[in-house]
């Protein structure tokens, strides 16, 4: 089943995401209540020596997870990954999963098998890491906004409601709150409430971004 998605990042692979049926799997994880406390791992930490309450992201790395290198560069510092099956569309995928302090992270190529050669397609972070600035991730998108008040962008899809603050052009932050569908077309970035939940981060490289 195929589906038109408008994309707030233009990229083929954000679109190939977002337009897929939602697997369980990912219904599931997406679904959980975005308390620290939901998300701790309960499997210890995947890199051995590696085990903080206070994971830092940037556009090159998650803690030590290096998102330019190779899956199989990633095993070699992180072995204690986990798997999980996905799909895209009615292909199943495997996203590659990382239990890191108080994140979670997954990692998915679009494909039947996982290439050891090369890099993960998308990332993907469950918790509360710590942004650019020395900024706690906050639970709720006003909190966000206090620290980063500037233009901000919004998409409604498949995969509900995405938002992207220009300020940080390399994540998209996957919120919940109510909407109608009235909003589909017509409700922008000022309009989300305070209240909204973060419920994950997607990160993506600079330069494969549009202009915010």
């Amino acid at each position: 089943m195929s589906h038109h998605c408008p994309s707030i990042i233009g990229l083929t692979l954000w679109a190939a995401l977002a337009c897929r049926s939602a697997p369980k799997t990912q219904q599931e994880v997406l679904q959980e209540p975005s308390s620290p406390s939901s998300v701790a791992p309960s499997h210890g930490s995947s890199c051995p020596g590696y085990d903080t309450a206070q994971v830092n992201i940037s556009a090159d790395s998650i803690g030590p997870l290096a998102l330019d290198s190779s899956l199989g560069a990633v095993a070699r510092v992180c072995p204690g990954y986990r798997t999980q099956s996905d799909y895209l569309e009615t292909t199943e995928i495997l996203d590659w999963v990382f239990d890191l302090g108080s994140i979670r992270v997954t990692a998915t190529q679009f494909d039947t098998a996982v290439n050891m050669s090369k890099p993960a397609e998308n990332w993907q972070v469950f918790g509360r890491p710590i942004l650019p600035n020395k900024v706690p991730l906050p639970a709720a998108w006003g909190a966000l906004r206090a620290h980063y008040a500037g233009p901000a962008k919004l998409q409604l899809g498949e995969l509900g409601p995405i938002a992207r603050i220009c300020e940080l052009p390399w994540l998209e932050f996957s919120l919940e709150f109510a909407y109608g569908a009235a909003d589909m077309d017509t409700m922008t970035a000022a309009s989300i409430p305070a209240t909204a939940s973060i419920k994950s981060i997607f990160i993506h490289k600079p330069g494969n971004t549009e202009p915010c």
